[in-house]
């Protein structure tokens, strides 16, 4: 998350284009300031943006070419916890997600202990519970994979709020309780690189908006009201 996205999504330009040909994004899917994902304003223009960009794509693009092991290991992926004869509830999954993620001092005001222990909570399940995913019928098959899911968004939201150094809008840390606009107005990203989770971060550039906001840091508003009324976390 950035300045002005938080929430995260993929990166697109103004036409809603994504960096892999032909994938289009739009709302809260898109991780672009140049066309933020506001609400329904947001949504409603860069969905119109993006099915009219995509189908002038589609229009003029050639047949692609399907790459058949890669279509193999997908569907004996997503198959596989209906092929497995016993193992693990998706809803058993899920509800080990909910109790990390309903931790307050994790996911409000968050510090780098906690998170941490958080990570390797997530890393737990991923590690020993996603690979025994148990589908009894197809329907249970689709909650599998949403689990699946559920765990890999869940390790790059808290990997993304360990990295970043400061508190920003709801995004509080204990130990960084300054906004800091001097070495933070970057946006993090990730990507998956040789089947690991890489993060870094890049410069927004500033430079090139109208209003531009004042490299400063200042205690983040509500640490500041804390500290007037006394108030002290952990």
């Amino acid at each position: 998350y950035g300045i002005m996205d938080e929430a995260g999504g993929l990166i697109a330009n103004t036409k809603c284009e994504t960096s892999l040909p032909g994938l289009y994004t739009c709302g809260d899917a898109m991780a672009d300031s140049r066309v933020p994902p506001n609400c329904l304003p947001g949504a409603s223009v860069s969905g119109a943006r993006a099915g009219k960009f995509a189908a002038a794509y589609a229009k003029e693009a050639k047949e692609p070419k399907v790459d058949e092991e890669q279509v193999e290991q997908l569907r004996k992926s997503t198959f596989a916890p209906l092929e497995r004869e016993q193992g693990i509830r998706p809803d058993h999954v899920i509800i080990g997600i909910n109790e990390v993620f309903s931790q307050p001092d994790v996911v409000i005001i968050s510090r780098g202990d906690r998170l941490e222990k958080a990570i390797k909570d997530i890393e737990r399940v991923r590690d020993e519970e996603v690979p025994l995913l148990h589908a009894s019928v197809p329907h249970y098959l689709r909650m599998a994979n949403e689990a699946k899911s559920i765990v890999l968004i869940a390790e790059m939201y808290l990997r993304s709020r360990l990295l970043r150094q400061e508190s920003r809008n709801q995004f509080l840390r204990e130990d960084y309780p300054y906004t800091d606009n001097a070495n933070w107005l970057k946006w993090t990203m990730l990507k998956k690189e040789d089947g690991k989770m890489n993060l870094w971060t890049e410069d927004i550039p500033v430079d090139k908006y109208k209003i531009k906001p004042r490299l400063e840091k200042y205690l983040c508003p509500l640490f500041e009201v804390a500290r007037r009324r006394g108030v002290k976390w952990g």
